[in-house]
């Protein structure tokens, strides 16, 4: 009699432990990420980064991405929705080095989808900097509401200063000649802010016509 009670006792403990977690929800995993993941600019150069969650085959309606940012070296100009995957515009939000993004859609959605797309502005001519997912970056799974554990890739980013334009040179080209004498010529006694404007004097005049002819041929 023991014997079996035990056996049933077993069996019984088995079979509830079984159950009790056959009814937890799966912990999936969401792969966010940046794109591109590195990239070079101009000092005062505008960019923008995509901000993608890749669902790993599970359908999601929600989504939270937080990065962190160095605001000494870049300048937040715009968080845009446009062809996001999400309709709905939860939070929106970028400031000391923090930025926040909240995303619903009543669609459920999966795969590779664009969150949001971040402009930034490079403020130096040198050096780098990152991008980095911070906590509270997840996905909410539509089936049970679960969390999506997340694994996440920032990016790298590169300053760089642009070469000054070649004085004389107006039409970029690498070369001051007959193309650019018939720019300044067109722009003959234009006053005001002109890049024909040789010497700064607010004038296209001789003196300008002066300083592209002693550039001739550079």
């Amino acid at each position: 009699m023991n014997k079996k009670l035990t056996s049933s006792l077993i069996f019984l403990t088995f079979l509830w432990s079984f159950l009790v977690w056959f009814s937890l929800p799966v912990q999936a995993a969401a792969n966010f990420y940046l794109s591109p993941t590195a990239l070079t600019v101009n000092q005062n150069q505008q960019f923008s980064v995509d901000v993608i969650v890749n669902t790993g085959g599970d359908s999601v309606n929600a989504a939270q991405a937080n990065l962190s940012y160095e605001a000494n070296k870049l300048e937040v100009i715009a968080i845009s929705s446009t062809n996001s995957a999400f309709e709905i515009e939860a939070e929106n939000s970028a400031s000391a080095g923090s930025i926040n993004i909240g995303r619903g859609t009543l669609t459920a959605k999966s795969g590779d989808l664009l969150i949001a797309t971040i402009t930034f502005k490079a403020l130096l001519g040198s050096g780098s900097t990152t991008l980095n997912f911070t906590s509270g970056t997840e996905a909410l799974r539509v089936s049970d509401n679960a969390v999506l554990t997340s694994t996440s890739a920032g990016g790298n980013y590169s300053f760089t200063t642009p070469p000054q334009p070649k004085l004389g040179d107006l039409n970029d080209d690498g070369l001051v000649n007959i193309r650019d004498l018939s720019i300044l010529l067109s722009r003959w006694r234009l006053q005001g802010v002109d890049r024909a404007d040789l010497n700064g004097d607010l004038e296209v005049n001789i003196r300008d016509l002066s300083i592209l002819l002693s550039k001739w041929g550079t």
